[in-house]
This record gives structure tokens, C-alpha cells and sequence, in this order.
């Protein structure tokens, strides 16, 4: 579905979780800390291709991926996440938000199920 070859998949997981397993990121250098194998379904994945694209400013939000107002207050139902409010909503750097639209998006999603009103 995802239209890669499934062997470089694998060749790619199994090296991951062995990094982990040996609490050292040679390939990338990340700390052991942030090292979380990928050993329990289910697992989500998409494809993207390369883009280039900059937000300059937007709605803050808080830990909850909630639009505040200009004063601070949440704006009860609105959510945010990805360019238009990423972490870096304040400076120009080229965008590549993907990460942000993901994580942010996820935490918008559980939130905004929670919600009684």
C-alpha cells in the first residue's frame, strides 16, 4: 500500500530495533533516552514527498494542541497543529512540519474526544 519495497521495510525496522536494543543510534546519533523499539502493533505509516513551504506566525496553542486567544484563554473546540501552528509558528525556517502535524495532530485528537461540551 505504501508502494516501498518490502525488504528495504524490514531491513530498515530490524536495524532500528537493534540500535535500540543496544541503547546506541549509530546512524543518526540519538540518545538511548529516545530510543523506543518498533515491537508492538499497530503501526500507522504514510509517504511523502518532498515540499518546501514556511508559515510565518499563527495561533499559539497550548500542551493540549488547544488555539489560544490573544489574551492567553483557550478557544474551547479549536485545535491547531502542523504549519499552521507548528513549534516554530514564530520564525521563517522552511517549514518541513510533518513531524509537528503528526504529533499535535494525535494529541488534538484524543483531547478533542474527551470534550464533554
Amino acid at each position: 500500500m505504501l508502494r516501498v519495497d518490502p525488504d528495504v521495510l524490514r531491513h530498515s525496522i530490524d536495524r532500528y530495533n537493534a540500535a535500540c536494543a543496544a541503547g546506541a543510534d549509530d546512524r543518526f546519533g540519538r540518545p538511548a533516552r529516545t530510543l523506543t523499539p518498533l515491537s508492538e502493533p499497530p503501526y500507522f505509516a504514510f509517504t511523502a514527498a518532498p515540499i518546501l513551504a514556511w508559515s510565518n506566525g499563527g495561533p499559539r496553542r497550548n500542551e493540549n494542541a488547544e488555539v489560544l486567544d490573544p489574551f492567553g484563554a483557550v478557544i474551547p473546540g479549536l485545535y491547531a497543529a502542523g504549519n499552521v501552528s507548528s513549534t516554530y509558528s514564530w520564525c521563517k525556517d522552511g517549514g518541513f512540519h510533518i513531524a509537528d502535524a503528526l504529533a499535535f495532530g494525535r494529541v488534538a485528537g484524543h483531547h478533542a474526544a474527551t470534550r464533554t461540551h
